[in-house]
């Protein structure tokens, strides 16, 4: 399920750069962030903004909302155009994105923060110096799948997860090649039995972790619905492909200690 951005625009217009500012850190934002008459914001976020907002998107996936401070700033080149704080709010909303084996698109996460969300008066300060920012940007085909006593290499695809409640997962579609290793995963179904499971996303050297999404994952169904027919990036080659839903609880991430 996407986020519901009905009735957001884009803010600052005119402003090109966006930084945020959680107490003494910056990070620049990857895209500009988008603005609702309700006082939300909506961030598309890198792996550095998830990193800035680390405390408070970890609680949110262990099933907590707990209040954040901070600001966001435009510029357009090194002068500021628009300035918005929130005190006090909360992510209304957290997106994981799609990962794709066939997918060149960075890896991009959608965050929603609602609550005393204002526009404040312009500051006249220049562009903050010591941001951070993400180079070498990972794509969303780098990343991989595991669960306990499964076979979960044949993992191509798993569909972005909208989280519009803190702790709450949807049911989620992950998409395997056809292969023998979907008859454990047939086992666990008839059994329903939760495992502990990990998404990871790796870094651009498909060695080191970025982010790991761990849960308890119970197989809701193998194979029942209609799986895309998926052309992988590195080949030409089509194949043919499982989908399994998976029911997941008990999130918890984790972020590298190298992001910046």
């Amino acid at each position: 399920m996407p986020l519901n951005l009905t009735g957001f625009t884009v803010a600052g217009a005119t402003a090109q750069t966006w930084v945020l500012q959680q107490g003494t850190k910056v990070h620049l934002l990857p895209e500009p962030p988008a603005t609702s008459p309700t006082g939300q914001i909506a961030l598309r976020a890198d792996i550095g903004t998830v990193k800035l907002l680390e405390t408070w998107i970890k609680a949110w996936v262990a099933g907590t909302a707990i209040p954040l401070s901070g600001e966001l700033m435009g510029y357009d080149w090194k002068t500021e155009k628009a300035r918005y704080t929130f005190k006090g709010g909360t992510i209304a909303a957290l997106r994981f994105p799609t990962l794709d084996a066939a997918s060149s698109a960075p890896l991009r996460f959608s965050i929603q923060l609602q609550g005393n969300v204002v526009a404040a008066p312009l500051t006249k300060q220049p562009l903050p110096s010591g941001m951070t920012t993400m180079q070498n940007q990972s794509p969303s085909s780098n990343f991989l799948m595991t669960m306990t006593n499964q076979d979960m290499r044949n993992v191509v695809r798993i569909d972005a997860i909208a989280m519009l409640a803190p702790g709450m997962f949807p049911i989620v579609t992950v998409t395997m090649r056809a292969s023998p290793a979907t008859t454990g995963l047939l086992a666990l179904q008839k059994a329903g039995t939760a495992v502990a499971s990990k998404i990871v996303c790796l870094a651009p050297n498909l060695s080191d972790a970025l982010l790991t999404l761990a849960f308890n994952a119970t197989v809701v169904s193998v194979g029942s619905a209609p799986a895309p027919v998926i052309r992988l990036r590195s080949t030409s080659n089509v194949m043919s492909t499982v989908p399994v839903r998976l029911k997941i609880t008990k999130g918890e991430l984790t972020l590298a200690a190298f992001v910046p």
